[in-house]
C-alpha cells in the first residue's frame, strides 16, 4: 500500500464517487486504492525524464458528472509557487497543490466510438493536459473494456 506524498489526493466524497465509478479496490484485497486529480507538475517531469513520446489517459468517464474537474499545475511550499516537481519527498509532503478547474462533461459516454464523438468539455481537458505535460495524449479509455479505447492520435 502506498502512503508516500501525494498532494492531490482526494479524501472526500469527490474522491469516493471517482473511486468508485472507476472501481478502484484492490484485486485481492478490495481495499480503496488512492485517487487525486490529475498531477501534470509531476506528469510533466517523468514525460521529461523518461523521453515520453506519448500518453494514454485512462477512465475519464469516472471525471463524467463533475462539475469542475481540477488538474494540479504546481504546488505551494511554505509560501512558495513551486512548478516543477520537487526531488525532495519530505518537501512533497508539505506541498499544497495549485489547481485549474475546467469544464465539466456529462457522465456517460454510451455511443462513443472515436475521438470526435466526445463531449467538447472532455477534449478541452485532454487538451489541456497536452499544453501542461508537453506530450501528446495518443490513447485515451472512456471504460474498462478494451474497446473503449480510442486512438487519438497514431501509436505506432
Amino acid at each position: 500500500m502506498g502512503d508516500g506524498p501525494f498532494p492531490c489526493e482526494l479524501k472526500d466524497a469527490t474522491g469516493d464517487a471517482i473511486r468508485t465509478r472507476g472501481h478502484e479496490y484492490g484485486t485481492s484485497t478490495g481495499r480503496p486504492r488512492r485517487v487525486g486529480w490529475l498531477d501534470a507538475t509531476i506528469l510533466r517531469y517523468a514525460v521529461r525524464v523518461n523521453n515520453l513520446q506519448g500518453l494514454a489517459v485512462t477512465r475519464v468517464d469516472t471525471l463524467g458528472g463533475i462539475e469542475q474537474p481540477k488538474i494540479c499545475t504546481g504546488y505551494r511550499y511554505r509560501g512558495r509557487l513551486l512548478e516543477e516537481f520537487p526531488l525532495d519527498l519530505r518537501v512533497l509532503a508539505e506541498c499544497q497543490p495549485v489547481y485549474e478547474e475546467l469544464a465539466g462533461w456529462t457522465a456517460d459516454f454510451p455511443q462513443v466510438t472515436r475521438e470526435a464523438d466526445l463531449p467538447a468539455a472532455c477534449l478541452c481537458y485532454l487538451q489541456r493536459v497536452e499544453e501542461l505535460v508537453g506530450c501528446p495524449v495518443m490513447l485515451v479509455s472512456i471504460g474498462r473494456e478494451r474497446s473503449q479505447t480510442l486512438e487519438r492520435k497514431p501509436v505506432f
